[in-house]
């Protein structure tokens, strides 16, 4: 495993304290590529980008997965990418044909569809963002409890600079690939120096937050998504 250089035990559903607004319809896809398939990867995707517009989708985020930690996912992954859609995509098991030709591609394949009230925020001019991908599943103990730690682990972490943003969450309704899990987060640092920064300063958040996976939480995984190269 790659080390995983800032991201231990981070996780913050950005479903706390965010605007409310016309929902929208997330897909992450994991994909485990060798070296030799790369320039394929990059036609397909390509087409991919072509066969989804015709589902009113568009891929707003994509990305090589580096550096993961978390016991969750059983199976590496190399590649990431985000779909933004109007409507579901994944409900309609037809729909999975725009994705035959990624799914060859890869070794080890998985999507996780979920309605989001928040639409992904585009990286902009944020080209030295490092993104965090979590996916996390519940052990539903107590849920009240779990809202209350989420938002104080929030705003402790909204007190420190520098600090992560949330920028996507959902709950998980479809999932090809492998077993549903509960959410997806997607977070971002500013940039790999804010991140360690961060890590190096804020021990305090850190527990708060490892504490949080360990109560209300029975398995999870985090995905390095690193500036594009």
């Amino acid at each position: 495993m790659k080390k995983f250089f800032a991201l231990t035990a981070l996780l913050l559903s950005a479903n706390v304290c965010m605007p409310a607004a016309a929902q929208t319809h997330l897909t992450v896809g994991l994909l485990d590529l060798s070296p030799e398939k790369q320039q394929l990867f990059r036609q397909t995707l390509a087409q991919l980008k072509n066969k989804i517009s015709g589902h009113q989708c568009a891929l707003v985020h994509t990305g090589e997965a580096g550096a993961s930690n978390g016991n969750l996912l059983d199976a590496s992954y190399t590649h990431y990418l985000l779909i933004q859609c109007t409507h579901p995509l994944l409900s309609n098991t037809r729909n999975l044909e725009v994705f035959r030709n990624l799914k060859t591609l890869s070794q080890s394949f998985a999507l996780l569809e979920g309605r989001s009230d928040n639409p992904f925020a585009a990286p902009g001019d944020g080209g030295e963002r490092l993104y965090v991908l979590k996916i996390g599943r519940y052990n539903n103990s107590n849920p009240e409890q779990r809202q209350v730690d989420l938002a104080a682990a929030n705003r402790l972490a909204a007190q420190r600079s520098p600090t992560f943003h949330n920028t996507a969450f959902y709950y998980v309704d479809t999932a090809v690939g492998m077993e549903r899990p509960d959410e997806v987060t997607i977070l971002y640092y500013n940039s790999a120096e804010a991140a360690r920064t961060f890590r190096n300063k804020n021990r305090d958040v850190l527990s708060r937050i490892a504490q949080f996976n360990k109560d209300h939480l029975v398995s999870f995984s985090y995905v390095n998504i690193p500036p594009a190269r």
